[in-house]
């Protein structure tokens, strides 16, 4: 859920109108689309403010990337978590 609403805000500040969310989580795609309820209460706030994040585009919609084929992605967000670097520039 932390990636879906850190992607959602940074597309914010970087002014977008439209987004489309991609995730490996079948979890977060199917929650955020409405098509599966909240039955964890401690993911319902996530879920909340990621829906509410979405409101403010004018058009958003979230795709699922099964795992296997979003390695590449997986691989960076990874790294990006593991070097603790809090600076990494998200506009290259």
């Amino acid at each position: 859920w932390n990636g879906a609403i850190e992607g959602l805000k940074i597309a914010l500040r970087l002014g977008a109108r439209e987004v489309t969310l991609r995730t490996d989580s079948r979890l977060v795609e199917k929650q955020l689309s409405g098509e599966w309820k909240v039955k964890a209460a401690h993911l319902a706030p996530f879920q909340r403010e990621a829906h509410g994040l979405t409101k403010e585009f004018e058009r958003s919609s979230i795709v699922w990337i099964p795992r296997k084929d979003n390695a590449e992605a997986d691989a960076l967000a990874n790294h990006a978590l593991d070097s603790g670097d809090e600076t990494w520039d998200y506009t290259m």
